[in-house]
């Protein structure tokens, strides 16, 4: 009897719930997980290399130099890439490499996505190609058949830094070759200041500069110039000799950069005297 009577105690305490998990466990996992979140772990507060983790990612997949034959291999210092073709361990990606990178790549992402807007009149990263030379164009405006390019200008950090008063040649030579392989005779630059200079009392962020390659026989030249400089660019590696392939150690706009180039003493010793 006693059994009996315990055991309609238990179902009818059941029936009350008392046995039952309660409802509001169901979202027992959220609660442990925001138990766990503030429980204090051995390693909580250790230090991570952040930083570090993004770097040698972008080592691995920005690192390693690609084959040769890109219009932008020809449009700064052709020698550099040269030196970087034959060196059997090339300088890889730095933190200072890494923020050129992902601020350009910033500015590239938005503005394209916001042209892509409109898929019927633009492409992103067109792919051109002349004898076996490639590019990938920024945007490109299917209705004109013009190339578009958009640069960053760290420059004009104070209000009395110079405001472009037109592209740096290097950027101008780059478009110049998309215009002749797209044998287009109108394309365009797009620079927005990082530093935001001043002129005037106004700030800049953004400046367009439109580039104009009128006649086809220009726009040849232009394409017979690109095969030039990716050729000789080319048997420089193959002869291992940077010495005959073209340097901007002269270029004011330029030169800069042999600042920070691992190969400067030994291009220096190729230099005329």
């Amino acid at each position: 009897m006693l059994d009996g009577s315990l055991f309609r105690f238990s179902k009818s305490l059941e029936s009350f719930n008392v046995f039952r998990r309660p409802k509001t466990l169901k979202l027992s996992s959220v609660y442990l997980r925001q138990v766990s979140a503030l429980s204090i772990q051995p390693d909580s507060f250790l230090d991570d290399d952040y930083l570090g983790m993004a770097l040698k990612q972008a080592q691995e997949w920005f690192g390693k130099p690609r084959e040769l034959g890109h219009v932008s291999d020809v449009t700064t210092c052709p020698r550099q890439k040269t030196f970087e073709m034959l060196d059997p361990e090339p300088e890889g990606m730095s933190f200072k490499k890494l923020g050129y990178y992902t601020s350009g790549k910033a500015v590239h992402s938005i503005f394209q996505s916001l042209y892509m807007s409109n898929r019927g009149r633009f492409d992103k990263e067109k792919y051109v190609e002349h004898c076996g030379i490639v590019g990938h164009i920024d945007i490109y405006d299917k209705h004109y058949n013009r190339p578009i390019e958009f640069k960053t200008y760290r420059a004009g950090i104070w209000d009395s830094a110079p405001i472009l008063t037109k592209p740096m040649w290097y950027a101008e030579d780059q478009l110049r070759y998309y215009m002749a392989m797209l044998d287009s005779p109108l394309g365009y630059l797009i620079y927005q200041f990082l530093a935001q200079p001043k002129a005037n009392g106004t700030d800049y962020v953004f400046k367009k500069f439109k580039i104009e390659m009128p006649t086809q026989w220009e726009r040849k030249e232009r394409l017979g110039k690109l095969v030039e400089e990716v050729t000789t660019l080319k048997n420089g590696v193959k002869t291992k000799d940077p010495s005959i392939v073209r340097a901007i150690y002269d270029d004011k706009n330029l030169n800069w950069l042999c600042k920070e180039c691992k190969y400067v003493k030994e291009c220096e010793g190729m230099r005329p005297k």
